[in-house]
């Protein structure tokens, strides 16, 4: 297996660990036009089949407001970044994913190995 197709499986299967333990990730989202995101996500979905190669993130924001009081502000959703023709880079400390195709690059690091505690 060449290099690229190393660096894929070992992506997925960080992205199988992390959706186990239920990780919180940091994505940052990089494109054309000085674009330029940065979600708080956890793994919803990992999909290598070869007709809809993608992984699916679930993200959760809110204002940061003091208990007892309901957030002034909230939003969720999914982030689905597509596989396809995608190139992988793995590095460690942190661990980081990088998946990028053309002019997009995400970066996937963990901030919290569990969300149970």
């Amino acid at each position: 297996m060449d290099s690229t197709g190393e660096n894929r499986v070992v992506a997925l299967e960080c992205a199988e660990a992390w959706k186990a333990v239920g990780a919180r990730l940091s994505l940052e989202l990089f494109g054309p036009s000085d674009l330029k995101f940065t979600l708080s996500v956890r793994v919803l979905n990992i999909n290598d089949s070869a007709e809809d190669s993608l992984l699916a993130f679930a993200w959760s924001t809110d204002t940061a407001d003091c208990l007892p009081n309901r957030s002034f502000a909230h939003s969720e959703g999914t982030l689905v970044i597509s596989l396809e023709d995608a190139a992988f880079a793995i590095s460690d400390n942190p661990k980081t994913v990088t998946i990028s195709r053309g002019p997009y690059r995400c970066l996937l690091r963990e901030v919290k190995a569990s969300t149970f505690s």
